[in-house]
């Protein structure tokens, strides 16, 4: 990652279109690397005191993370006034949008949306990182539909058995410990901001309503709230679990990853992290390298992976054969340009991914 400490590097490097957005601590503006036209989201940050502790945090965070469903990390620009972050651009916009504009999802929609989801929290959570601030709007798309977790504002290193004590700033979506004001296991909040979170996709609403926050938060605490007729068996039992009062008794990310209900598009997010090679924290890396990129565009090496994932539909799933295929050949296609892409965006001077 490159860090440079003037706004002529930013003008020199960057065409700077329009606003598309607001972080935690700052707005997000579309922009283009003039030398290559790939479109880039930079995120500007006041260059505040009280405010460096998160910035560090999140900028900290963002170089270690490295998986194909959490937003890349290319350059920090430095002034005396503001801080700029250089992140990879999320045309497909986010997922309060969608729900807003399009309605609830339908359960097989949530499926994935939520398989992608968990995936890019349980590397932050393998690597002892909390996001802190999980809701819709910090869910972006990437042009092909797939996830990109975005917003690492309030993201930060927490070893087991620590407890934090700050208070993030969505309320709506905090643990029933956060609104009591208690330490905190940052990993059992992030699993139930995501009940949370789930809750609101699949059936359009907030879990906890109520005509005043103080209202909100006694539901929040209680663990008050109702599931609408519509709501699945499988579902409405995964909700029940994240949406657990006490925090020993939450699952865990893998616990979730293992539910029955996430079970069904379990092998397409195998196959999306295939393409984008191991993302266990001791193997995760940027694709990157002719020999890797000559492998994976090689017609021999193709047919052998497709091979492999045939056999192993024509085992378990015979019956949506065709179906998953097609979706398998979606994702090794999206895997190639994404290689493309990186060596793109990797071989102009300070657009690198953090490494």
């Amino acid at each position: 990652m490159d860090c440079h400490p003037n706004t002529k590097s930013l003008n020199s490097q960057y065409m700077v279109l329009f606003p598309i957005g607001h972080g935690a601590f700052g707005s997000v503006q579309l922009a283009y690397h003039r030398l290559t036209g790939i479109p880039v989201a930079i995120k500007v940050i006041e260059n505040l005191e009280e405010d460096l502790r998160f910035i560090v945090s999140e900028m900290v965070a963002l170089e270690r993370l490295h998986h194909p469903n959490i937003i890349r990390l290319f350059q920090v620009l430095v002034t005396q006034e503001q801080i700029y972050f250089i992140t990879e651009f999320a045309p497909g916009g986010d997922l309060f949008q969608r729900v807003t504009e399009e309605g609830r999802l339908q359960e097989e929609e949530g499926q994935k949306i939520f398989g992608q989801i968990l995936s890019a929290i349980k590397y932050c959570h393998d690597l002892d990182i909390v996001h802190r601030d999980l809701k819709p709007e910090n869910i972006l798309f990437d042009e092909e539909g797939n996830v990109k977790l975005a917003d690492l504002g309030l993201a930060t290193s927490c070893r087991p058995g620590t407890l934090l004590h700050q208070q993030c700033v969505t309320k709506s979506f905090n643990a029933p410990e956060q609104v009591l004001g208690l330490g905190y296991d940052g990993k059992k909040t992030d699993v139930w901001s995501l009940g949370v979170l789930l809750y609101l996709v699949t059936t359009g609403n907030h879990p906890f309503q109520g005509d005043t926050m103080e209202e909100i938060e006694w539901k929040i605490i209680t663990g008050t709230y109702d599931i609408p007729a519509h709501v699945s068996g499988q579902l409405e039992n995964l909700i029940h679990q994240m949406l657990t009062v006490a925090p020993e008794r939450k699952p865990s990310i893998e616990d979730l990853q293992q539910d029955p209900w996430n079970q069904g598009l379990l092998l397409q997010i195998m196959l999306l992290l295939r393409g984008s090679k191991d993302t266990s924290p001791a193997h995760v890396q940027q694709q990157s390298g002719s020999r890797e990129r000559d492998r994976m565009k090689s017609p021999r090496n193709w047919a052998c992976r497709f091979e492999r994932v045939h056999m192993c539909f024509a085992f378990y799933f015979l019956c949506l054969f065709i179906e998953i295929s097609e979706i398998y050949i979606f994702f090794f296609c999206v895997c190639v340009w994404s290689n493309g892409m990186t060596r793109c965006i990797s071989t102009p001077a300070g657009l690198s991914p953090a490494t």
